[in-house]
């Protein structure tokens, strides 16, 4: 044979494609969870448009409707339950990875500050500056008065420190960003907690979670704390990030245990597969 023929013969049987790679390729995402993602946002807007569109519940069927919309406050929960539920994942997949902090946190940044900063600058700079009689009045005032809070995304904490949510003043509603600042306060501790977690400590830390929440929620009304406050604080809310976070490690480990199973029948395939093509290329080459 010439060296040519024999460097051909080496990558038939250098250069693999195992089959748990081919398996595993393309289960990073989950379809169905768009579907579920859709059925939050209707319920978050039908819940606001039931507590903020002054209809007028003076019959019973119309009583019945609103209350209805009312009880939609649980679309929040699900976007909670899915961000843990995502981000968990991701974390657990790049946490061997270089720059694994950086990658993230960039992500993060890049998806989310543009538009909400955007936003404060529009509501507390160019409003503002417009001098528009609608928006002289106290409860707009005080929104302004304690816009770091939002700047610095812990207008929960303010609702918390203050008992009082007085961010929906009319007609400046800027009451919903508590939600992404308590995503926030989630993004920015979990990577760290998935980094040094081992699998059994990030087990652990998720069902502590799960458990301590509704404490923190019970302790809160237990002091007469406004609603708002019990609704929105972060540490009140954790659980349903750390329920999602702990279906993600389940996962997570399915997976694993499937790729591990593929990966040794795939290796033994390998081997059969690209033993017999090396000996029909050989005696295909020897013949030329």
């Amino acid at each position: 044979m010439s060296q040519s023929q024999e460097e051909l013969l080496g990558t038939i049987g250098r250069n693999p494609t195992t089959p748990n790679t081919l398996a595993l390729q393309n289960h990073d995402r989950v379809p169905a969870l768009d579907g579920l993602r859709g059925l939050a946002v209707l319920c978050v807007m039908l819940f606001h448009f039931g507590t903020a569109s002054g209809l007028q519940a003076d019959t019973y069927a119309a009583k019945k409707i609103i209350g209805f919309f009312c009880n939609l406050w649980s679309g929040v929960d699900i976007f909670f339950a899915l961000s843990g539920f995502l981000i968990t994942g991701i974390l657990l997949r790049e946490k061997k990875e270089p720059g694994y902090f950086t990658r993230f946190y960039m992500r993060r940044t890049l998806r989310i500050f543009p538009l909400y900063f955007a936003a404060m600058i529009v509501i507390f700079v160019l409003l503002p500056a417009l001098h528009l009689p609608a928006l002289d009045n106290p409860g707009i005032h005080r929104v302004q008065d304690a816009q770091a809070w939002m700047w610095a995304y812990s207008q929960d904490f303010a609702i918390t420190y203050y008992n009082d949510d007085f961010f929906d003043p009319d007609p400046l509603w800027v009451g919903h960003f508590w939600s992404l600042g308590v995503e926030e306060h989630f993004y920015l501790v979990w990577p760290l907690i998935v980094y040094l977690c081992a699998r059994r400590g990030l087990l652990l830390t998720s069902a502590l979670l799960i458990v301590a929440a509704p404490i923190v929620r019970y302790t809160m009304m237990h002091y007469d704390m406004d609603p708002a406050a019990v609704y929105t604080f972060t540490l009140s809310r954790m659980d349903q990030f750390a329920i999602g976070g702990l279906l993600a490690f389940v996962r997570s480990r399915a997976r694993t245990s499937t790729g591990d199973t593929l990966g040794a029948l795939g290796r033994r395939g390998h081997g059969v597969v690209s033993s017999g093509l090396c000996d029909r290329a050989k005696t295909a080459l020897l013949l030329v």
